[in-house]
Parts: structure tokens; sequence; C-alpha cells
């Protein structure tokens, strides 16, 4: 009986050993240390990093203590509560820092925080953070994801810059601008939701984002600063509200997958080189509401072979330099001025086959522009040119007219009929006849 309950004794403890859940052993302190303004640091056997104190933290014109001796080792930061912001540096190159939990107490961020810590994998920026500087997680190379809690509405340039690994990006709908430079050369970002609240989108604010394929601009934007969206080489189509006041210049600049673009009835102008080098543009909607083409503003879209200018355009400059596949252009019947150099000049000089002019000829010759090749069609609308078979209807409705002319001539021989082809696809009828006697 003894040996029973020995045995049984043993069974459980074996079992209580290998089976049942044990409470996990706390972390060690493996160093600790005093940062500045009355702050300690504290690094655990887990890799965590905990700042304690209160106000401003600065480690200093000095290399971060704990870096000396664990740099490898730091790979989570916890900002203890009572901390306000943080210094310029304070934290980077800190290349094994995973994760970084903020305390509810942070309001300000100073340039380069975060960066360079190429470890950092996620992200989420407090929204009672209300003044950020410049480049504070540029070059987190590892950083894949970034959300901004709702309330958060603080200007931020290049914040998030050449952070190649970034997918996803949440916007708050408190948001207002997005900053200068704010996710340029952020090559992994295919695709990001601007909110209704955004009214401002800054220079280089995209620039660069090679991957991002589609972008949704709400209706509430009001201006677009130069280079926005610059390299951008996977856009292939944008639409751009007519809530829009201003377009910086070179906006989509060497867009070199964009295909199609709309601009939406409200928009003014179109600025200098804002769609220039796009490569492979093919589609253009602008607006009755335009009123003025900027210099180079479709310079080199040597894919384009038709637009259709606005009737309230009055002048035209050189906006079309380059574009080796022109085929036809409508101009309208109102415009005042046409720049001679328009469809570029010398060895770039590509003017289109066709300009329909919504004009009398008289009206034409008041713009003063040398044709060249071009052929001129008076009176036109843009109906008159097919976009899908880059026709000019014009053009095919008086070849039909002349194929179907039938020729008689009269000469003094027997009565012989015959067919005879003459230039391409026109029939020429003969038709010969007995001349009477007189």
């Amino acid at each position: 009986m003894k040996i029973k309950t020995v045995l049984l004794a043993l069974t459980l403890l074996l079992f209580a050993l290998f089976f049942l859940p044990t409470k996990a052993q706390a972390a060690e302190v493996v160093a600790t240390g005093d940062v500045s303004n009355g702050m300690t640091w504290t690094l655990d056997s887990d890799g965590v990093l905990t700042i304690n104190g209160s106000g401003k933290f600065n480690r200093g014109s000095t290399q971060a203590p704990w870096l000396k001796a664990f740099e490898d080792q730091v790979k989570h930061l916890v900002l203890g509560e009572g901390i306000t912001s943080l210094a310029s540096n304070s934290f980077d190159d800190h290349n094994a820092l995973v994760s970084v939990t903020f305390p509810r107490s942070l309001t300000h961020i100073d340039d380069y925080a975060f960066s360079n810590c190429t470890g950092l994998q996620s992200v989420t920026i407090p929204n009672t953070v209300t003044k950020t500087g410049r480049d504070i997680f540029e070059r987190c190379t590892g950083l894949t994801s970034v959300t901004f809690e709702e309330g958060f509405c603080a200007d931020a340039p290049s914040m998030f810059s050449y952070c190649t690994g970034l997918t996803s990006v949440t916007l708050p709908s408190s948001l207002k601008r997005i900053s200068q430079s704010m996710f340029s050369d952020c090559t992994g970002l295919s695709h990001i939701d601007i909110p209704d609240s955004v009214t401002y989108i800054g220079s280089y604010a995209f620039s660069g984002c090679k991957n991002l394929s589609s972008i949704s601009l709400p209706g509430t934007l009001k201006h677009i600063d130069d280079k926005a969206f610059e390299d951008c080489d996977s856009l292939v189509s944008v639409t751009l509200p007519g809530s829009l006041d201003r377009v910086g210049a070179f906006t989509f600049h060497s867009c070199n997958a964009l295909e199609t673009v709309v601009l939406e009835e409200g928009i003014l102008y179109v600025s200098d080189n804002m769609f220039s080098a796009c490569t492979k543009l093919k589609n253009v909607s602008l607006p009755s509401t335009l009123l003025l083409i900027e210099y180079w503003a479709f310079a080199g879209c040597t894919s384009l072979t038709f637009i259709q200018i606005p009737e309230n355009v009055a002048f035209l400059k050189e906006a079309f330099y380059g574009c080796s596949s022109l085929q036809a252009i409508y101009l309208p019947k109102g415009l005042k001025g046409l720049s001679s150099t328009v469809f570029g000049w010398f060895y770039r000089y590509a003017p289109p086959r066709h300009i329909l002019f919504g004009g009398s000829p008289a009206e034409w010759e008041q713009l003063g522009y040398e044709n060249g090749s071009s052929k001129i069609h008076y009176n036109a609308s843009p109906a008159d040119y097919d976009i899908e078979t880059n026709t000019c209807r014009i053009c095919a409705a008086k070849s039909m007219q002349l194929a179907n002319r039938v020729f008689t001539v009269v000469i003094g021989v027997a009565g012989v009929a015959g067919v005879a082809l003459i230039g391409t696809g026109v029939c020429l009828v003969i038709v010969l006849k007995k001349k009477k006697a007189q």
C-alpha cells in the first residue's frame, strides 16, 4: 500500500513538473543608470529599456550610456509617464530596437528622435503629441506599419522619409495637413487612404514612392505643393478634385506608369511641368473651368496622341514640348494667344498632324501661329477626331467624297468603259464615249 502511495505521489509530481503551467520568471535587471534632468534608465534581460522621470528627455551630446555596452540588447523601449518631450536624436541609430511605447504625457518629439532605427517594425503615434520636428523616423527601413491615433493633427515634415519597408499607414480623420516629405521615398507603400479632413499635401509628400499604384484624393483638398507625387512610377491614374485652389509645379513629374488624368470641374489651371515626362500618359480630361495651361505642363508625354483644350483657355504656352506622338489637338475659338514653341523647337519640334480649330480662317490668322506641317481644320469641334482610331473624321469624310466621284472623259474613239485605281483606295471610273460627227 505504501509503495502504491509513493508511486502515485511521484507520478503527480512528474505531471506537475512537465505539464502544468508554471509562473514565468520575472526579467532580471541587466543594467541601470542616470540620464539627465533626474531621469533614470533600466535595461532588463528581456531587452526592455525603461526610461523614468518627468519633463524633457535629453541624453545630451554623448552616446546613450546603454549603447556603449548593450547596443544589441535594446529591443523594446518604454517611456514612463511624466516624460513630456524627446530631444533631437534621443534614440537614433538603435538598430536592434523593435518597438516603442509612448506615454500619454508626451507632447513633443524633436528632430531625428528615432532616425535610422532599422529594426523598428511598427509604431503608434499618440494624439497627445502636438509638436514634432523633422525626420523623426527617417530611414527606419524595417518599419512596416504606422498608425496615428484619432485626434493627431500636428505637422510632421519628413517624418517617415526613406522608410522603404513601410506598407501600411493609417491616417486619422483629425489630420488636416500631410507635411513636406512626410512619406517621401517610401518605396514599399502601394496605397494610402487620405481622409476627408486633409486640405493640404506638402511638397515631396509622396515623391519617390515607386510602388504607389493608387491614391484617392478627397473632395475637400485645397492645395497640393510642388513635386508632391514626383517619380511615383506605379501610379496608373489620378483624379484631381475640383476643390483644389492651387497645384504646384512638377506635381506628377516623371510618373512613368501614369496613363489617365482627370481634372474635375472647378480647377482653373495646369501648373508648369505638372505632368512632364509622364511617358505613358494617353488620356487627359480637362475641365471647362480651366483658364490656363502653364509652361511644359505636358512636355515629354510621348504617348499622348490627342488633347482637347477647353473653351475658356485664352493662352497656350510651351505646354506640349516634345510630345512626339501627338496626332491632333483641339484649340477653342476664343484662343487669344498661341506660343510659336507650343509644340517645341529645333530638334524637339513635334507639331501634331491635325489642328482642329473652333474658329474661322480669319480668326486663326489673328493668332499669328506658323503652323508648319500641321493641317488646320477650321470651324471644327473635338468630335471631329476619333481618339480610338486616331483618325481625323474631316479628312476621312473628304476622302470618301473623292472616292465616290465618277469622272466622265469624252474622247473620239469607240465607246469603251474601264476602271482605274489612283492614289490609295480611290476609284476613277472612266467612261469612253464616241464623239458625234459634226
